[in-house]
């Protein structure tokens, strides 16, 4: 358990910058956290936020090579304004209004729990990328149901087939890394892994990704039973 103890505190050491959270705002369910976005190199206040883009105050990040070759001198980057597309919209930015306001639906039911209303938002959609974003936002939210139905719908057959293969797994956490794994959903499916303490298919995930130190290092601390075979 120590270890383990260990672990988190250095996850979370490691993350220094700034974060920013999205809610709904209801008379019905009053305030719902949407989403929680981490503040990238560059980024420093946000302006505001319009669906589907957020805006910040920031400055442009010069490349690495371009940074060796000058010295940085105070004031040289100029201050600008940054724009991204929010996660549920990411390859999404111009698609049309009502889709995008399918989309906030969903999201918003999802966030409030009324899966029967979410999956009434979207369910005539016809847009493989749009059940993508949502399958995606499902394991955000650990709806595993709601994940199943938009591999369904995205006719993903090999992911759903993938994830109908760790019904024996007890952890919801290790069926849903599944699913982020076959939505690539790489980083995410491994902090599931290590939130319900499945090392054994967290060194199996970086084995791999041919990541062998991070396997060596997760079998060394908290999978010694396969340290040989991992060694191997």
């Amino acid at each position: 358990m120590a270890d383990e103890d260990d672990f988190k505190k250095k996850k979370v050491e490691e993350f220094t910058g700034k974060t920013l959270e999205t809610f709904f705002v209801t008379t019905d369910y009053g305030c719902k956290r949407q989403d929680i976005v981490k503040f990238e190199n560059g980024e420093e206040t946000l302006l505001g936020l319009s669906v589907p883009y957020l805006y910040f105050m920031g400055f442009k990040v010069a490349d690495e090579e371009v940074e060796e070759e000058k010295e940085q001198k105070p004031g040289d980057s100029a201050t600008i304004i940054l724009r991204k597309p929010m996660k549920d919209f990411v390859g999404l930015e111009n698609v049309e209004e009502s889709i995008k306001k399918a989309i906030l639906n969903f999201s918003h039911f999802l966030s409030v729990g009324n899966m029967d209303e979410a999956y009434n938002s979207v369910r005539n959609i016809k847009n493989n990328t749009v059940w993508q974003n949502m399958a995606q936002m499902c394991v955000k939210t650990k709806r595993l149901d709601v994940a199943m139905v938009c591999l369904g719908n995205m006719r993903f057959a090999r992911g759903a087939r993938s994830t109908i293969e760790t019904e024996n797994e007890k952890e919801l956490e290790a069926r849903l890394a599944m699913v982020a794994i076959q939505l690539n959903m790489i980083d995410d499916a491994k902090e599931l892994y290590r939130e319900c303490g499945r090392y054994d298919l967290l060194c199996k995930l970086h084995m791999s990704c041919n990541e062998w130190d991070e396997a060596i290092e997760v079998a060394s601390k908290y999978n010694r039973i396969n340290l040989k075979t991992t060694h191997h």
